[in-house]
């Protein structure tokens, strides 16, 4: 499990600093309006993305994970077949919404425009597919490529697209929101061609036996993304496009905190769900609460001191994301002292406590976003939610599943032995590879 942690840990550092090349690029190149347009739509597209895809992202991990386990290779193909068919249609009715929210003159940033609105249609759609092509390939333990259309590809395209657009003095609004469009559409080119080096048979129409699953999970991952993405949405409607671009500068550099935590949930997710004894799942999540503490610390630390300096390569119109920065940051330590709560219920089939608990958290996150209208206002709404949330999540591991995530529940005896005996095996690998040279 460590080497997965190592795997995806380079990878995301390195699709974290291409995003923030890429942010700055288009911070310095737009105006403050412009740029908060820009991901404003981008925060759309994330959000859509997480309802096309169904929930059949975590569903075809979890089973995906235990078919590849058992060398069932129809099955697996089969999951993947059911989960590409299903968010196709989902894909469809979202862009032909979008359209006809257009034709009706809903005054939305999104729906303004009919060619913003059908970018934003199929970059919705092709992150459906992203979403579960990108687990399907860590189902079958191919991490390295499953992260690197998602974190790098997604990243890069965009980023060199609007440098050299910034150069020519051709960099607008519309042109940052088509380069990101045909970075995701790349990054779909990616994970079909690295599927197809699984020589998967060809799949048996079985209709939709994992649906019912699916969108049990749909609702905890869709509150999720809520949590991520929508106070962007809701301050840019309530506040201006400014206000959403100063929450945007501080949100997206508070993120930098988890991109550890991000690596280390990504490579733990199959392990939890090949668990099958108590103390199997124990120790499981004993390890994953471990190391999602040592990378939210380290992640925390290097915030609270390179913030500022982050946020001056944005311009001087952002120096007033500090202060949400700061409160951002108090929000994101609910998941390092309560570990990966979310995936361990979802890794052992107890998705419909995760989504119930997910979707009220969301709801009153909602509710309680529109009374306010100030950057640092969000901020305090969005940090008092997630820590209601995670420790509903908590409290749910340890009632429904008798596990203790988090900083209460570390095993260190059990858990510093996995990490030794993982380190021991990273470094086996390393005395045959140079035994071959």
């Amino acid at each position: 499990m460590l080497g997965s942690v190592a795997i995806a840990l380079f990878l995301r550092v390195m699709g974290t600093a291409l995003w923030l090349l890429f942010t700055v690029i288009v911070a310095r190149g737009l105006t403050v309006e412009d740029f908060g347009f820009v991901f404003f739509v981008i925060n759309v597209i994330m959000t859509g993305g997480v309802i096309i895809v169904l929930g059949y992202d975590v569903t075809a991990m979890r089973f995906g994970s235990r078919f590849w386990r058992d060398n069932n290779k129809q099955a697996f193909r089969n999951i993947l077949a059911e989960a590409r068919s299903c968010i196709a249609i989902a894909g469809l009715i979202a862009c032909f919404t979008l359209c006809i929210a257009v034709r009706l003159g809903l005054d939305t940033p999104v729906t303004q425009d009919l060619n913003i609105a059908l970018l934003t249609g199929i970059s919705m759609t092709a992150v459906g597919f992203m979403s579960v092509e990108r687990d399907i390939l860590r189902a079958a333990n191919k991490l390295q490529d499953a992260l690197f259309a998602f974190s790098v590809i997604r990243a890069l395209v965009p980023m060199i697209l609007s440098a050299i657009a910034l150069g020519l003095e051709l960099l607008s609004s519309q042109a940052v929101l088509l380069f990101y469009c045909l970075a995701l559409l790349s990054a779909l080119v990616w994970d079909r061609w690295r599927l197809g080096k699984l020589k998967l048979p060809t799949p048996v129409a079985l209709g939709v036996p994992h649906l019912k699953v699916a969108l049990e999970t749909w609702p905890g991952n869709a509150a999720f993304i809520i949590f991520q993405r929508a106070p962007t949405i809701v301050i840019g409607l309530a506040g201006g496009l400014e206000s959403a671009a100063l929450f945007i500068a501080a949100e997206r550099v508070s993120q930098l905190s988890t991109f550890l935590s991000d690596a280390v949930r990504t490579a733990v997710g199959p392990g939890l769900a090949k668990a099958d004894t108590l103390d199997e799942s124990q120790q499981a999540t004993s390890y994953a609460s471990l190391l999602m503490l040592l990378s939210g610390s380290v992640g925390t630390v290097l915030l609270l001191i390179l913030g500022w300096g982050i946020l001056w390569l944005f311009g001087p119109d952002y120096r007033g994301a500090f202060v949400p920065l700061m409160i951002l940051l108090l929000g994101q330590l609910s998941w390092t002292v309560m570990g990966p709560t979310g995936l361990v219920l979802n890794m052992m089939g107890h998705n419909k406590i995760r989504s119930l608990i997910g979707s009220i958290s969301a709801v009153i996150l909602m509710v309680l976003l529109p009374f306010v209208d100030t950057v640092i206002g969000t901020a305090w709404i969005v940090t008092f939610v997630s820590w209601g949330m995670n420790v509903a999540l908590w409290l749910a591991i340890k009632l429904r599943l008798n596990l203790t995530s988090g900083v209460f529940g570390l095993a260190f005896n059990t858990a510093t032995e996995m990490l030794a005996k993982d380190w021991q095996n990273i470094r086996t690998k390393i005395t045959k590879l140079r035994g071959r040279k």
